[in-house]
């Protein structure tokens, strides 16, 4: 890929991780703030091996 394009992937999922992490976190309210932990400890090491 060049560089350009790495960018922009790298930009379209940052995009769809903060999207996400605001679904999460309006579906799960005041006491349901761990999904969001536990999206975020699951999507974390996938975005790193996805950049790989």
């Amino acid at each position: 890929m060049t560089d350009g394009t790495l960018r922009n992937v790298m930009a379209i999922l940052l995009v769809i991780v903060l999207l996400f992490s605001y679904v999460i976190g309006y579906l799960s309210g005041v006491y349901g703030w761990w999904w969001t932990g536990f999206a975020i400890i699951i999507f974390f090491p996938l975005a790193h091996k996805i950049l790989k």
